[in-house]
């Protein structure tokens, strides 16, 4: 009920206080409550009539974390290409730049994880021309850098350096900070 009711709760204020409540929740949920959870929040992030995504990503993005620290990755393989269809086609700013982070947080923690490359890429791009989301897509890129191969690593770093001589100095800083992580990794 409890899920239930974060999921369907009108306020905005209450239901991201639930949502966060999950972290403290999860770990006493039987595998079963926790499939359960995880089922109910899935449905919620392709329901076209989801006003909320991005709360229910700020869910899922607690709830992944805590599966993966207890090597349960097969719940990321139905959350990906969601995810990845939301950054390039939600028509809300706020749900892309919701999509964009949670990539961020969970790609570098998955080494044991197959991720389509090439469709990452592609999406790291098509953010960074999308003004709206740029700074999340700048940010996406450094998370990017620790899972493909050196040489992308460089393209990665190449298409960050333009925003070097953006307008916005929040977005130049942004791609330094994230310049300076690429490199360091």
């Amino acid at each position: 009920p409890f899920i239930c009711w974060a999921l369907g709760e009108s306020n905005k204020h209450v239901r991201v206080s639930i949502l966060f409540a999950l972290n403290h929740f999860v770990p006493h949920l039987t595998d079963e409550q926790q499939q359960d959870v995880f089922n109910k929040m899935l449905k919620k992030l392709n329901d076209p009539e989801e006003i909320q995504i991005e709360d229910v990503i700020s869910g899922l993005s607690t709830f992944i974390l805590y599966m993966l620290k207890h090597s349960k990755i097969y719940y990321l393989t139905s959350v990906v290409q969601p995810m990845l269809y939301l950054t390039s086609y939600h028509p809300n700013p706020i749900v892309r730049m919701s999509a964009f982070d949670f990539l961020s947080v969970v790609l570098p923690l998955t080494d044991n994880y197959q991720w389509p490359l090439a469709e990452l890429m592609a999406i790291f791009q098509s953010g960074l021309s999308d003004t709206t989301v740029c700074s999340s897509a700048i940010h996406f890129g450094a998370a990017l850098s620790t899972r493909v191969p050196r040489r992308q690593s460089l393209t990665v770093l190449n298409n960050l350096s333009v925003f070097l001589l953006n307008n916005d100095p929040t977005i130049r800083e942004e791609a330094r900070k994230n310049m300076i992580d690429i490199i360091n990794y």
